[in-house]
Parts: structure tokens; sequence; C-alpha cells
């Protein structure tokens, strides 16, 4: 147990050092620079070419080292490539999200159909995320924080209506929403079908926003 307690530990440390204002350049930085190598793999795969590292490195405009410290093996960055597919593009998930974003006007209705969307294409490439998250908890592959943006965009329209508390608390409890995490529970465990999934995960997206929206609301920031 100690050496499971030691690793929590440096996640611990890992992301509490991510959240420093000196290190997000940095970081925001490694995230264009994984979707530049996902893209190129992308691009390459739908012109019918094999996907290597080599040349995803070359096309991507990177060196052969830097490809390999995102991607390990060529089949961790195909299968990326292929989540990314599932979208059309690696822009297409953000699209996506924005284009919600846009179009519904009402906080909860907009989140709840954000984590919809998003808990579909989860599901749709779930093969491919155990496989990945496999990788991850064996410590050779760093799982990508695409929910990131799609949660601040989800957001982003109702800060002002919410205390920098809730919007913290918020948005830290929309990440277990999406991804492969929520699928793990509700499938494996509740054994619930694909409906009842997305109907649960949207369910919840919606009580949590609307809590923060009224603690915001109350004097003490608390609910009543």
């Amino acid at each position: 147990m100690s050496h499971i307690r030691h690793r929590y530990r440096e996640r611990v440390d890992a992301a509490r050092q991510h959240n420093l204002p000196e290190t997000r350049g940095r970081a925001e930085q490694r995230r264009r620079t994984r979707q530049r190598l996902a893209r190129a793999a992308t691009e390459l795969s739908q012109s019918g070419q094999t996907v290597t590292i080599e040349d995803t490195a070359t096309r991507a405009g990177v060196s052969r080292a830097t490809a390999y410290r995102y991607f390990p093996s060529v089949e961790l960055l195909r299968l990326e490539a292929a989540m990314i597919d599932a979208f059309g593009s690696v822009d297409g998930p953000v699209a996506e999200v924005n284009e919600l974003c846009a179009r519904i006007a009402d906080h909860a209705d907009r989140l709840e159909a954000v984590v919809r969307r998003m808990a579909i294409w989860a599901w749709d490439v779930q093969a491919s995320l155990r496989i990945t998250m496999r990788h991850a908890l064996d410590g050779n592959y760093v799982r990508p924080a695409y929910r990131e943006p799609w949660i601040a965009a989800a957001l982003a329209p109702a800060l002002p209506e919410l205390n920098p508390r809730c919007a913290e608390q918020l948005h830290r409890a929309l990440y277990p929403l999406f991804g492969l995490e929520p699928l793990l529970s509700l499938t494996d465990l509740l054994h619930l079908d694909r409906e009842q999934t997305l109907d649960t995960l949207a369910f919840t997206a919606r009580a949590l926003i609307t809590t923060a929206l009224r603690e915001s609301k109350s004097p003490n920031g608390r609910s009543s």
C-alpha cells in the first residue's frame, strides 16, 4: 500500500504544480503540441497512410523524441487518432461544444447538452479509452485533459452568476462526468444501458449547476 500512497501523492503534487500561474503557460504549450501530433496522425490515417511515430512527428513539425514523450508507442498514437477521427477532426469536440453553448441560453440546459454530447462520444470510443486508461495506470501514458476546454466553454456564460467558490467547486465536480470514468461506474457496476447512462450523467450535470447557482445567490453561499 505504501507505493500506492506514494504514487497518489506524486499525482496530487503534479496537479497542484500544474495549477500554479507560472506553469499554466507550459501546460497550454504541451496541450497544443499534443494536439498537433494528434492532428497529424489523424491526417495520415484519413489519407490512407500508415501512422508511425516518425511520420507523425515530421508532419507535426516536432522531433521524434518529443513525439515519443507524448506517445510512447504507435498503438497509443493510433488510438488517439482514431478517437479524434470519430469527431472528424482534433477540433471537432470543441467546435461542437461551442455550437451548443452559442445556441442554448439556459445554463442548466446548456451544461446538460454538453455532458450528454461528450458522453455519446465516450460511449462510441470506449474500447479505445479503456486501452489508454490501462496504459495510464501502468505509468506509460499521460492522458490528455481534453475535458478542460469543454467544461470551461460550458460554464463561461454562467460565471457572472456564480461566486468564485461555487464556480471552482462546480468546475471540479464536473470533471468525473466526462471521459471513461463515469462509464466504468454506470455500466460496469450498475449495468446501465446507453440511454440510462446518458440520462444519469445529464441529470447529475443539471443538479450540480442548479445547486451552484442557488448557493451563489444565498447570503452565506450555502443552500438553505
